[in-house]
């Protein structure tokens, strides 16, 4: 399996999020917030994110993508990358924002080297990963 591209650093949320489900092994996790509608899913229904008491019973639609900003969602690809790669937060230069990097093993690269990733927030920084990998080690299979 070859790495997938990812998009710019500062490309919008939707292009990460796009990429996330099209990266094998992806799987919708409780909590992650859905870009398209504002919904965070929640195992087979779907709660809205204005209001906790309101639940969408629909499934999840091809082209729902998760939102990599959000810090819960973030969490949950951190869950889909796995135990194995080692996350850290970066601030280079001192006075500059913060970029997360996240070291994946060897064993976990086609290519067998180690290999490192990042990007401004978590959930960007797990797609890069995960993207780099070319499936979501903690996923589906």
């Amino acid at each position: 399996m070859t790495a997938l591209e990812t998009p710019a650093a500062n490309a919008p949320a939707a292009e990460w999020g796009s990429l996330a489900v099209a990266i094998p092994d992806y799987g919708w996790l409780p909590g992650m917030l859905n870009l398209k509608d504002g919904t965070r899913y929640m195992g087979s229904a779907r709660w809205a994110w204005d209001d906790p008491y309101r639940h969408h019973a629909q499934g999840i639609a091809d082209d729902d993508w998760p939102d990599p900003d959000d810090p819960a969602t973030a969490g949950c690809l951190l869950a889909l990358l796995g135990p194995r790669c080692l996350v850290r937060v970066r601030i280079l230069p001192l006075e500059g924002p913060g970029r997360y990097e996240v070291v994946i093993p060897s064993g976990m690269m086609p290519d067998g080297r180690p290999h490192r990733v990042s990007g401004i927030n978590l959930g960007r920084a797990c797609i890069a990963a995960a993207a780099a990998i070319g499936r979501w080690p903690g996923g589906a299979s």
